[in-house]
Formats: structure tokens, sequence, C-alpha cells
């Protein structure tokens, strides 16, 4: 990360958007986008040949093109809520005897591995796990707390709850070793 970057991410809790983000996150949302299309027209094609009128107001055509345009929205909305979560830095407030150089050590013990060492910056990747592909850890390091944030490496978009499950096992070796 650039120092402007880091800057950013200091003030603001959360990575700054790119136009990469849109390629390699937010372009996902083409699908739900889709099926809420592939929704309206069947509405708007329905009204029009009559489809929607024939035998009772409930019929299968409008049930099924209520269900898609639902089963749309729901859609977009969860992956864009995931997208922006996982952009998002948690903020901890380290114990005395923690720095960075304790965390460093205490990434073999978290099953990390350390990509990039810098003055005030850790960035680690995660092993596959069944929903993801490995995330990238991102630690800045500011005065007596530590920013961090999850995020899938490549081409993934969002990964189903590895961020809080990365949160925990990082939490979990904190406290350990403040006591």
């Amino acid at each position: 990360m650039e120092r402007e970057d880091i800057d950013y991410v200091l003030l603001n809790h959360k990575f700054p958007f790119t136009v990469w983000d849109i390629f390699e996150r937010y372009f996902i949302l083409i699908a739900p986008l889709g099926i809420c299309l592939v929704s309206l027209s069947m509405f708007s094609g329905g009204f029009n040949f009559g489809h929607i009128y024939r035998n009772n107001f409930l019929n299968s055509f409008f049930l099924t093109a209520v269900i898609g345009l639902v089963l749309g929205i729901c859609l977009f909305l969860f992956i864009f809520r995931r997208i922006r979560t996982e952009s998002r830095f948690k903020v901890i407030d380290l114990p005395d005897n923690v720095n960075k150089s304790v965390i460093e050590a205490m990434l073999p013990q978290l099953g990390w591995t350390m990509d990039c060492n810098e003055e005030n910056q850790i960035v680690a990747t995660t092993k596959v796990s069944p929903f993801s592909w490995g995330e990238a850890v991102t630690l800045l390091f500011d005065k007596n707390k530590v920013l961090i944030n999850t995020r899938p490496v490549g081409m993934q978009p969002f990964t189903v709850n590895r961020d809080k499950i990365n949160y925990r096992k990082f939490m979990t070796i904190i406290n350990e070793h403040s006591i």
C-alpha cells in the first residue's frame, strides 16, 4: 500500500475505492441485476400479452416474476453488503505488552503467511478454505492500536464470513498473549 492509501485508511477505516474494484469486486452484481431485469420484463410482457390476466391474478407467471424480482433484489443487497463489509477495517486497542514484533511472531500460530512487512503495516495471506480462495489480512499499526482487515485474494469478490473468523482468531491470540 502506498503512503496516501495508508493515510486514507487511518482516517476513514476503510480501503479507498479504485476503478479496479469495479472489475474485481463489483462486477458480480451484474448477475442479480440481470435476474431483476428478467423479472421486470416478465411483468411487462405478461401485461402486454395478457398472461397475467389469465385464470386468476395469482397465476404461476405472476408468481414467477415476483419471486424472481425479490430473489434478485435480496441477492444484490447481500452481495453488495458483503463487499462493503470486507473493505472496512476494525480498530483494536493493543495491550501494553503487545506490539508489531510480537504480532509478527504470532502469525505462524494463526496459520497466516506473511507477504509484506513494512514500517507500520503487515500483509499476510490465509490458506484456502471451502468458501474462499484465501484472504489477504492487512494489519496497520497506529500508536497503540492496530487496524485489521480481511479481503479475498484474486478475483473472488467476497467471502462468506471468513473475515469474522480471521478477526476472532486474531483477537483470541492477542487476548492469550496479554494474560
